[in-house]
């Protein structure tokens, strides 16, 4: 997604069951509203399209780090295409032109 102009990129799981995926929204405009934290930004997923994330603020990291943890543990093959898809309608307002490789995104 961030090689298709999405703010976001992502850190490889290293054996856990979850993703950390930063989503650089902080600042933006989402659906009329200022997003200034990272708890807004989940906010604007789960309202938008029922994505639900958990802020590395949760585990007092500051509020304004767009990092953020996505668990994956129970994750089927056949629901990470839908998944995207939800992503992408969620962050296409905010898609700009990039010039990253997909290889910089590493989903497993």
């Amino acid at each position: 997604m961030k090689a298709e102009g999405y703010p976001v990129d992502a850190i490889e799981p290293q054996g856990g069951i979850y993703l950390s995926v930063k989503i650089d929204l902080i600042g933006r405009k989402g659906n009329g509203k200022m997003l200034q934290t990272s708890s807004d930004v989940a906010r604007y997923l789960l309202d938008q399209q029922g994505i639900a994330i958990l802020p590395f603020s949760a585990f007092g990291a500051p509020s304004t780090l767009p990092w953020f943890r996505i668990s994956v543990g129970t994750c089927k093959k056949t629901e990470i295409t839908p998944m995207l898809n939800a992503f992408q309608n969620c962050l296409s307002p905010f898609k700009e032109i990039s010039t990253v490789s997909n290889e910089e995104i590493i989903i497993s």
